[in-house]
């Protein structure tokens, strides 16, 4: 269905139908109109990387509040960044203060923490998101996502296992440099299970007090493994489509904050098949993740798992 602009101005409402098996759902889709509100869509910074292919704002999200200072700060994520004399692609998140007169900085050396990753080619920073507040101490957590992480980018095999960080608020907001310094560090144990493509505060699951997280591995499944040869030699077995069924993962926060740090020690696992059966080909549940709220207002907070063509719920 068309979009109807209107002499290049602004752009009228239409409403989408997006079917999605197995449920049908209408979407009012509203773009913004001018003139606009005061202060909606309207931006008093603009923040740039510092050097090209760097995918500075390929990925945002709201931080909460990570220096419990009453005001909300953001989370950028550059999955493409190069640091000075470092490594290609290792990726890089920058966490700006929220203050008085909104975010606090206007380019990634003004920002109040600089996460950088420590591998090449592995793109940390490909998702990023508030945590919540994982182990209760008052002050919101982040969670980094490096989905290439365990890359060999130089010759042999090609591990891309996935990583996933959490990164603790404090006072002075996060402290820490990167994934050697991350409050809790969940890889991806199963070869191209790409854990950390998608990553998510999960609320409240089991309404204990803590924040909680949810993970996406989108092409867990069979194992198989790539050598850079050029073109590449990969043992994918036949007609799996790489195994990608996928999963999501849920980790329970408490007082010591999140515990585990991989599929073994996930508090719940979400998969496309029952455990011991086949994974449904390219499925890739956990292509994204979300928190849900409550959906059904029983005191738990609900999470939600998209997948290549349906979305779940789980209360």
């Amino acid at each position: 269905m068309a979009v109807t602009p209107d002499r290049c101005r602004r752009i009228l409402p239409i409403s989408l139908l997006l079917l999605l098996f197995p449920a049908i759902f209408a979407v009012e889709l509203v773009l913004p109109q001018d003139p606009l509100p005061d202060g909606i869509l309207e931006s008093n910074h603009v923040w740039s990387g510092s050097f090209d292919s760097a995918m500075f704002g390929f990925r945002v999200a709201d931080a909460g509040d990570v220096n419990g200072d009453g005001f909300s700060d953001i989370v950028v994520g550059a999955y493409g960044w190069d640091a000075p004399g470092g490594l290609f692609d290792e990726g890089a998140a920058f966490v700006f203060l929220g203050g008085p007169d909104g975010i606090v900085g206007t380019d990634p050396s003004t920002a109040n923490a600089v996460l950088l990753g420590d591998q090449a080619g592995t793109e940390f920073g490909w998702s990023v998101a508030g945590a919540g507040d994982v182990n209760g101490d008052g002050f919101d957590d982040i969670i980094v996502g490096a989905h290439h992480y365990d890359s060999t980018i130089a010759g042999g095999t090609l591990a891309v296992d996935g990583a996933a960080f959490v990164f603790l608020g404090s006072p002075t907001g996060i402290d820490a440099t990167g994934p050697s310094t991350a409050h809790a560090s969940i890889f991806g144990t199963v070869l191209d299970s790409r854990l950390g493509h998608a990553v998510s505060a999960a609320g409240d699951v089991n309404n204990d007090g803590f924040g909680d997280i949810i993970v996406g591995m989108p092409r867990m499944g069979i194992p198989f493994a790539c050598t850079q040869t050029n073109p590449p030699t990969c043992n994918i077995p036949e007609n799996d489509y790489q195994g990608s069924g996928g999963a999501a993962l849920i980790f329970l926060g408490s007082a010591e904050g999140i515990t585990g740090n991989s599929i073994d020690d996930a508090d719940s696992v979400i998969l496309s098949y029952p455990p011991g059966q086949p994974a449904v080909s390219g499925d890739q549940v956990g292509a994204d993740v979300a928190a849900a709220g409550d959906v059904n207002n029983d005191g738990f907070d609900d999470v939600l798992v998209g997948a290549g063509g349906y979305i779940m719920v789980f209360h």
